[in-house]
């Protein structure tokens, strides 16, 4: 059986909405993660992917000039992820194809 893909948004913003079925981690994406906040990330991701490395799991946050999302990609490709997709267009192309936004469920890391 193929688990789901698991989409996370990144933006440390306070929107409050994202993706359908999105869960929110505040900051993961920061460029200036370092070791701790690593440890954490992988950890939360872990739990998150029910320690499947090979099961996708995409990043968003605002645009393709947000590089919140990019970082995440680079965080879980570090923890040794293999599936990792990046959605460039973030919220605002989602906003912008009128597609149905919705508040996440906020994960703690």
């Amino acid at each position: 059986m193929m688990l789901a893909r698991v989409v996370i948004d990144v933006l440390d913003s306070k929107t409050g909405t994202t993706v359908p079925g999105a869960r929110w981690m505040p900051g993961a994406g920061d460029s200036r993660v370092f070791a701790a906040e690593k440890d954490r990330f992988t950890r939360a991701i872990e739990k998150l992917m029910g320690g499947d490395k090979n099961r996708p799991v995409a990043f968003l946050c605002l645009s393709s000039e947000c590089r919140e999302s990019y970082n995440a990609c680079l965080h879980a490709i570090e923890a040794g992820y293999k599936d990792v997709l990046w959605y460039r267009g973030g919220t605002n192309a989602w906003s912008g194809a009128r597609l149905d936004r919705r508040t996440p469920e906020r994960m703690s890391w």
